[in-house]
């Protein structure tokens, strides 16, 4: 089930950091949304190299047709980073987006374990409402002031923590009672 076979605590981990960077928002509001423009270039331009990287490893992906967007997510990852100031009015459009987008797949999971009868379906309803609720309000401007946005993201990452990490708990003892 889930492939939860082994604890994976590179998950814990990284869970551990999401509710630590949501701390960090929530204490530093007024800082905190150019420094989550930061992080989004960082992460851009370091998956961009990533994927260059191993473009130019693998012989038969080092075409320009692989290599290409690569260096396009490299170069905007230079430009957000540059620009980041201005950036910071587009960042909350984009993460109202992701949060909406990532609330419907939720929605999806939980009615997919619903139907497969999966005892821990209902672990995906939280998750969803607060990520759908969060995206709706950033989407409709409710949440204008980067203050208010990055007080709101600092909840949101400790919920998303803590609600992953709950999660992933309960899936490895319901693996366990399976046998």
């Amino acid at each position: 089930m889930f492939g939860l076979r082994k604890r994976d605590w590179t998950n814990v981990l990284i869970q551990c950091l999401i509710i630590a960077l949501g701390v960090y928002f929530v204490a530093q509001r007024q800082q905190a949304l150019v420094h989550l423009t930061t992080l989004l270039a960082a992460a851009i331009i370091g998956s961009g190299v990533w994927g260059a990287v191993l473009c130019l490893i693998n012989k038969r992906r080092a075409d320009a047709a692989f290599l290409l967007p690569q260096v396009v997510m490299v170069v905007f990852g230079v430009v957000l980073l540059v620009f980041r100031q201005e950036a910071t009015g587009v960042v909350p459009f984009l993460v109202g987006l992701w949060a909406l987008l990532m609330g419907a797949v939720k929605v999806v999971v939980a009615v997919q374990y619903f139907f497969s009868q999966e005892p821990g379906w209902w672990l995906q309803v939280p998750q969803a409402v607060l990520r759908l609720v969060l995206g709706v309000l950033i989407l409709s401007g409710a949440v204008n002031l980067n203050a208010i946005f990055a007080l709101m993201m600092g909840i949101y990452l400790i919920a998303f923590g803590v609600f992953n990490l709950v999660e992933y708990f309960a899936m490895i003892a319901m693996e366990k009672r399976r046998g």
